[in-house]
């Protein structure tokens, strides 16, 4: 067994422990073990039916409680966050819930200014900070300025083992103004001067950049030009893979990043092995040069080892030899040296993303998805862990290929509001439907539901199915959130955009797919979102609309039960003669006799 999955049975049965210590209910050890956490345990039947009686408040305890459960014998717990602008609403409870009833925790959060980066903490909460605990010492807040140019003089000297007095005036005004006094950006520039030997010893006996040469650049009118020069030193080979890298993310693991490389450049099933080692020599390389880190060494997450080579050797001994018949991810070269990665600044990624053309990005992006969806085919216990599935969303989000990225946005996003994460839920729907909203929004053309009629015009009955689909769940979950002015405004778009798609005459065109439409209006019309006149015309309108989609659907079931619906809207309102209209359509269609 290798040392990681050692550590992952390790935290499996903590888990367990944990929440038979705190009382906590059979459902989380499978929506927050499996689902939240990923952690995997065949030995706890699934229990996902029960996932409604849980809700936000429940795991956010639970959470916050196991977190102070295991730590509650230390001294003191550091508990350091960075770039809090990015946490979601969620996790910022968790950390309320840890700082309110926690007593040995000391919470660090870093964040770019709030003024211009506002983050996802909740209002009260926020407001406490800055009053109460601020006054009783419990919250304190610190701005940190970039370096002046005595702290980068200082910085210089530091670094190249001189006196302050040594350094050359000229060499630390330039470095500042390329670097504007970031300490992390100083770091770089400095690791680079240092490392390629650009400083020399000037006339006026100060040290100083060499002067700059066709071949060796000494100064630089910013950090990312600073970053591409390092970067252009580089192989094409290792640069091949940086590019890889920076579309993953900023954290990826090794195997996931072979299996993309390996459709990315057609590998053959022979040669694997061998682009195994060179995929591992380049990231190796950029570890050494500092362009990104390696977080861990191990093995292939795996608790359930014992079962599956049990499982193996009984399919794959043969006589004479024996042998495990591994597949899927089990059979690559590098599962067993399985490793994460991260870059070691963000400003890293970023230099490398913006020298690459969106197409080639795209591409990639989508190799990525495809090969993490092959481990959750080769693992089943996968297709279950969130946080995977939305590393896969993102990336088929940013490769532009709609109908994966909102199906499975509708699948995770389903199980979000089931656990009560309605916003979260509404988060992923948004990333799917900007697919298609950012195409054209340059353009003053007509648009329905947020999208432009030409872009309507061209997709096709899938695009369109999702459309909705995503628009009616997006209207669901402001619903449950009691927000029914934005509710209203989504079911409307997803109206709009049916009765503005081509394809939607298509006989291929489920239409069935629109009558959550209707329910949902109806919904929202029964919750005062919607001002009617006093002839309640666009009840009737609306009662009209789904009789007429319900027809053309075709199935007489949903046809009698609109028109049944319908009667009763006319017969509520007062319009009798309307509403035996619709019975006699009824009774056209639907026979007491040989229906029952």
């Amino acid at each position: 067994h290798s040392t990681n999955e050692s550590t992952m049975s390790t935290e499996v049965t903590r888990f367990r422990y944990i929440c038979k210590e705190m009382n906590a209910s059979p459902e989380f050890i499978d929506i927050v073990g499996k689902k939240l956490l990923g952690l995997r345990d065949k030995s706890v039947d699934s229990v996902t039916a029960n996932a409604s009686s849980l809700n936000l408040k429940a795991i956010v305890d639970f959470m916050a409680g196991a977190f102070i459960r295991c730590t509650r014998n230390s001294d003191i717990i550091l508990l350091a966050l960075d770039d809090v602008q990015w946490m979601d609403e969620m996790s910022w409870k968790v950390v309320q819930a840890i700082f309110e009833r926690g007593k040995n925790v000391l919470i660090i959060c870093g964040s770019r200014p709030p003024s211009t980066n506002p983050l996802s903490v909740d209002s009260s909460f926020w407001a406490s900070l800055q009053r109460e605990y601020k006054d009783n010492h419990r919250f304190s807040e610190i701005d940190l300025n970039p370096f002046n140019i005595l702290d980068v003089k200082e910085m210089i000297a530091n670094s190249l083992d001189l006196k302050v007095t040594e350094v050359d005036c000229n060499f630390a005004q330039n470095v500042f103004n390329t670097s504007g006094g970031m300490p992390h950006f100083l770091s770089y520039m400095l690791d680079s001067i240092k490392r390629n030997n650009l400083t020399a010893r000037l006339e006026n006996g100060l040290v100083g950049l060499k002067s700059s040469t066709g071949k060796e650049k000494t100064e630089f009118e910013s950090v990312n030009e600073l970053l591409l020069y390092r970067l252009d030193s580089l192989d094409a080979s290792v640069r091949s893979v940086l590019h890889l890298a920076a579309v993953m993310g900023t954290e990826f693991e090794l195997l996931d990043a072979a299996l993309a490389y390996e459709g990315v450049f057609c590998v053959k099933e022979t040669e694997k092995l061998e682009a195994a080692m060179a995929l591992r020599d380049s990231l190796d390389l950029a570890v050494q040069e500092g362009i990104i880190e390696e977080l861990f060494v191990g093995g292939e997450e795996n608790n359930n080892d014992e079962e599956v080579l049990e499982e193996d050797y009984d399919h794959g001994a043969s006589l004479g030899d024996v042998y495990f018949a591994l597949t899927g991810r089990k059979s690559h070269p590098l599962y067993a040296d399985n490793r994460r990665y991260r870059f070691t600044h963000d400003s890293w990624r970023t230099s490398i993303l913006s020298c690459m053309l969106h197409e080639r990005r795209c591409d990639l992006h989508e190799h990525i998805a495809i090969a993490l969806e092959s481990y959750c085919a080769d693992e089943s216990e996968q297709e279950n862990n969130i946080e995977r599935q939305i590393r896969i969303l993102k990336h088929w989000t940013s490769s532009g290929n709609f109908v994966r990225s909102a199906n499975i946005s509708l699948k995770i996003g389903g199980q979000l509001m089931l656990l009560g994460l309605n916003s979260q839920g509404i988060m992923l729907f948004d990333d799917s439907l900007s697919i298609l909203k950012e195409q054209g929004m340059d353009s003053r053309e007509e648009s329905h539901g947020g999208i432009c009629i030409s872009i309507l015009n061209t997709i096709n009955v899938p695009e369109l199915d999702r459309l909705i689909k995503l628009n009616v769940a997006r209207g669901k979950a402001f619903s449950t959130l009691g927000m029914s002015k934005q509710s209203t405004i989504s079911y409307q778009n997803a109206l709009d955009i049916l009765n503005n798609t081509i394809c939607a005459d298509s006989e291929d065109f489920d239409r069935s797919v629109s009558f959550p439409i209707f329910s949902g209006l109806f919904v929202v019309l029964k919750m005062g979102a919607i001002e009617q006149d006093e002839e309640c015309t666009f009840e009737k309108h609306l009662i009209s609309k789904f009789v007429e989609q319900a027809r053309l659907n075709g199935d007489p079931v949903h046809y009698g039960r609109a028109l049944a619906m319908q009667g009763e809207t006319f017969g509520r309102l007062g319009n009798f003669e309307q509403a035996f209209q619709s019975l006699e359509k009824i009774k056209k269609i639907y026979n007491i006799k040989s229906h029952h």
